[in-house]
């Protein structure tokens, strides 16, 4: 049977960005988002993917996010979560995007600029859309059917023992040194 393959929204995978962040400098205990942990538990089933554009996306809102902590985070921090991002999930990363002239047609009908990016991205590849972005889902619908919200995801693919939800360790120190293995 062919894996379903899906195309993650920055919403798909912000929240394991957030966590690493709260982990480190709030103390907090680093927790695998559910989402993640789905994807992973199912990868006999789905190939997930992703792009450089979300992490740019998250990036900014990681910087966006330290400053209103009035935190410093640093370019090494941010590539550790990358690193370990890319290293612990089955989520290939897209290094090259083709964006055509239908990115300016889903944004002139309403979807954000970025979203329309993503869109965009997922059409161009064959993928289906994955997102909890509700007004991307309804205004993309009419012009790439191929989009779930991760409710609809989890009810098409289910069944696999799962992964740990607490890592014993957080990705990254304060002081920026490399990912604590």
């Amino acid at each position: 049977m062919a894996k379903l393959k899906i195309y993650l929204d920055t919403n798909m995978v912000y929240g394991l960005f957030k966590r690493m962040f709260q982990a480190v400098f709030k103390g907090r205990e680093f927790r695998i988002p559910e989402k993640i942990r789905f994807m992973h538990r199912n990868s006999d089933k789905i190939e997930a993917y992703t792009s450089f554009f979300t992490l740019i996306e998250i990036a900014g809102e990681l910087r966006s996010l330290s400053k209103r902590k009035k935190i410093k985070l640093n370019k090494a921090q941010i590539q550790s979560m990358f690193n370990f991002f890319t290293e612990n999930f089955q989520v290939e990363i897209l290094r090259e995007i083709r964006i055509t002239d239908k990115a300016l047609e889903y944004f002139l009908d309403g979807v954000q600029w970025k979203d329309a990016i993503q869109l965009d991205i997922a059409r161009n590849n064959g993928f289906t859309l994955v997102t909890d972005d509700s007004d991307l889902q309804r205004i993309g619908k009419k012009h790439y059917p191929n989009i779930l919200n991760f409710r609809e995801l989890a009810s098409e693919e289910s069944q696999l023992a799962g992964a740990p939800a607490v890592l014993s360790t957080p990705p990254l120190t304060k002081g920026g040194e490399e990912a604590i293995r």
